[in-house]
């Protein structure tokens, strides 16, 4: 703030246009901008760490639903052979039932 002053004095005593010195507000932009870097910076960073857990938990998700495809897959062909076996089953009732009427 002195120097301010003293750099005033100097061009008000030589009738020189003072070159334009860098004043307080533009250094409280300056501040408040830094802040609002730091600001955003670590919110951009929060969201990061959000979508990674989002990610893990879309993973999880996909691996639950191919276990559960996986199992049904299971539970089909275990129905398709409860089905063949009762069929085959009920083929030989009437085979022998059919024999044995003769």
């Amino acid at each position: 703030m002195i120097a301010v002053e003293e750099t005033k004095k100097e061009t008000a005593t030589t009738g020189d246009h003072p070159h334009r010195l860098v004043s307080e507000e533009f250094f409280f932009l300056l501040n408040r901008i830094d802040r609002l870097d730091e600001k955003m910076s670590l919110k951009f960073e929060e969201m990061r760490e959000e979508i990674t857990d989002v990610r893990k938990e879309v993973n999880d998700v996909r691996k639950e639903i191919n276990d559960v495809r996986k199992e049904i897959g299971g539970i089909s062909r275990w129905a398709f052979g409860l089905l063949a076996t009762m069929l085959v089953g009920f083929a030989g009732v009437i085979v022998t039932l059919a024999l044995g009427l003769r």
